[in-house]
């Protein structure tokens, strides 16, 4: 006992110098100095000389250590005079709580070297209380991966601080920490590689089985599938647990595993549905899945995505489907659908109107994969995520059946997340205004957008109407739209363009037009060549298409600069006329080329496939801009959603082009 006495003195010796060192100057104040679990402490926060120094509202995420395990929660603080104060109960079985203050996104984590409440063992202040070693430890050591993500910015304890705390928590508190701090212990063990090891992890998994209990056992079966990597005493362990606990954790994993295994789309959904029958998402073991990667979303995506229609069935697991998923299945099912025009919108608008108004529910509540973020934090991602994909296709489908006012209230929604950084987005939102009348927010809207050079040919011409309206002249309008361009941007761009010119040979080709014409590079030696290879199945080619469209008309006078699209890739019958089809609806003033097919292929390929292994490129849209001598001088690769911003790329790569002789 005089050991364990003088090793909890030292303990407390550390701590108190390490929270001394850490508080100075003095933010934060804790009244009793010694806390307890379950009973409450005052805290007084002085944020003078931390980010937060200027702030009227303060709060905190308090993360503690709890039954081996961090929990996070936020407490908020009131002002009093220059301090916050706030009342603080730790749980009943915490060990050490860290505090980190936010006001909006300014966080104080005290200059990274964190804010912390030690709690005291009440019955017998000799001894800390099981956790403490651990949880200090753990939490200052980051990169292990099991603190708290995003506490410390660059802070770290050595190995051999960690390696202590560790080993101090297994010694004074062999019947707590055992079983749950195994796994962890293992681990440690075995990335330090020191003499030993080996036996030492043994020794682990032989406590382990001692205890018997279903999770000792399968953090020992864990330790030797993963860390051991012993195939055979894992598969026997296995098999012992199975038949000890036939529907317990392990049990669950190997239903899970088979559930992502099967092949068979209807078997594959009859498995995904029993379990989540059998071990529904609100009783789950969060430690079990987490260190065997049993992941939710995964299982209700199976369900959803195996049905015969999956619109329907995901509607049916709405209220119980994880954020995570929400997102996935909106992108799976709505927006690749609606961007390809595979299923009406008319069919789509109930059920796209139904996540986002389950995600606008869910916008409060940290989903557990998140748990370590600041409120902020949360907000920040939520937003983006909600904007990036739901918002911002379901403008469009709303606008397109018929629901104006929604898609209007949405895209202002989206526009404050997004800041007309989006081309698609800012023209929905311009039309909705132009449609409403609302011209004085039309006005801004699209000056905004020209700004970020995220701008339609729809909205340039409105921008025209607007500026026709106000000045009754279309006089100085060139003027006008130069200057709301962001010239700083502009300068960058043409500077970054510029350094990718390179200077290669152009191999020959030879295709057919839609008129039935051959058209040969060697036919056109003295002009700019722009080729766009795309086909009729590449989305992005087809979306980049409006941007295109203005490149083409800003030239459409100069005889030197030809613009050609290479439909190429095409496997399906009759895709010439698909091809003319498409063009002609669109109103495209395009010069079409159909790649040419080779005997016995399975798709019209030959040029573009010549281009990528003279060039070891590979993926459409794809974009050459060729000199007048034939040599290709610019590549232009994917699409990134601006119509203006891929005509001003093209047009600067055209120009540079034109200048060598």
């Amino acid at each position: 006992m005089k050991f364990l006495n003088r090793s909890f003195l030292f303990l407390t010796m550390v701590l108190t110098v390490s929270f001394a060192n850490a508080q100075e100057p003095n933010h934060l104040t804790i009244l009793p100095q010694k806390a307890y679990p379950g009973q409450p402490v005052e805290l007084s926060y002085n944020p003078i000389g931390t980010p937060l120094q200027n702030s009227r509202t303060v709060s905190a995420i308090v993360y503690q250590y709890i039954r081996y395990d961090w929990k996070a929660s936020k407490l908020n603080f009131k002002r009093t005079d220059n301090n916050f104060e706030a009342t603080f109960t730790p749980d009943s079985q915490a060990t050490l709580a860290a505090l980190k203050f936010m006001a909006g996104e300014a966080t104080d984590n005290n200059n990274d070297n964190g804010y912390f409440i030690m709690l005291y063992n009440k019955d017998n202040k000799s001894i800390n209380l099981p956790g403490t070693f651990a949880a200090w430890g753990l939490l200052r050591y980051p990169t292990f991966g099991y603190g708290v993500p995003n506490y410390f910015k660059k802070y770290s304890i050595s190995d051999t601080a960690l390696t202590f705390n560790l080993q101090q928590e297994l010694r004074y508190h062999p019947q707590e920490s055992g079983v749950p701090l195994a796994l962890t212990m293992a681990k440690w063990i075995n990335l330090k590689k020191q003499p030993g090891s080996q036996e030492r992890i043994e020794k682990i998994v032989s406590f382990l089985k001692k205890n018997g209990t279903e999770e000792a056992l399968w953090r020992a079966w864990k330790i030797e599938a993963s860390v051991l990597m012993n195939k055979h005493n894992a598969d026997s362990l296995n098999s012992a647990i199975l038949a000890k606990f036939p529907k317990g954790n392990m049990k669950k994993l190997l239903d899970y595993t088979s559930m992502l295994a099967e092949r068979d789309q209807k078997r594959k959904n009859q498995l995904a549905t029993a379990f989540i029958k059998d071990y529904p998402q609100q009783n789950t073991d969060q430690t079990f899945d987490k260190e065997n990667y049993i992941k939710y979303p995964t299982i209700y995506l199976a369900i959803v995505l195996t049905s015969s229609d999956p619109l329907p069935a995901m509607e049916s697991y709405l209220d119980e489907l994880p954020y995570a998923t929400l997102i996935d299945l909106y992108y799976k099912l709505i927006q690749i659908a609606h961007s390809r025009k595979d299923v009406p919108d008319e069919r789509l608008y109930p059920y796209s109107l139904k996540i986002i108004k389950r995600l606008e529910f869910l916008k409060n509540t940290v989903p557990n994969e998140f748990w370590y973020m600041t409120p902020y934090e949360w907000e920040e991602k939520f937003s983006h995520d909600f904007a990036m994909i739901p918002l911002i296709n379901h403008v469009n489908i709303a606008r397109n059946t018929n629901h104006p006012d929604e898609a209007l209230r949405y895209a202002e929604q989206a526009e404050k997340i997004l800041n007309f950084t989006k081309a698609n987005l800012n023209d929905d939102y311009t039309a909705l205004l132009n449609a409403s009348k609302e011209y004085a927010k039309l006005h801004e809207a699209l000056e905004k957008s020209v700004f970020q050079n995220q701008s339609t040919e729809a909205m340039l011409t409105l921008l025209k109407a607007d500026y026709q309206r106000n000045n009754k002249s279309m006089s100085g309008f060139e003027e006008y739209f130069n200057r709301l361009k962001d010239s700083d941007r502009l300068n960058r761009e043409k500077e970054q363009i510029a350094s990718t010119e390179v200077s290669k040979k152009m191999p020959d080709f030879s295709m057919e037009s839609t008129t039935g014409k051959r058209v040969s590079l060697s036919s056109l030696k003295g002009k700019t060549v722009v080729l766009d290879f795309w086909a009729t199945w590449c989305v992005p080619c087809k979306a980049a298409f409006p941007g295109m469209k203005i490149a083409v008309d800003h030239y459409k006078n100069d005889p030197t600069v030809a613009f050609y699209f290479v439909d190429t890739e095409e496997f399906k019958e009759g895709y010439q006329d698909q091809v003319a089809k498409f063009i002609i609806e669109n109103n495209y003033p395009f010069n079409i080329l159909f790649d040419n097919k080779l005997p016995g292929g399975k798709q019209n390929d030959e040029v573009f496939k010549k281009i990528c292994e003279t060039f070891t490129l590979s993926g459409i849209p794809l974009k050459l801009i060729i000199d007048a001598n034939g040599t290709l001088r610019f590549i232009s690769t994917g699409y990134n959603g601006s119509p203006t911003g891929l005509a001003d790329e093209i047009i600067n790569m055209v120009e540079l082009a034109k200048k060598i002789k």
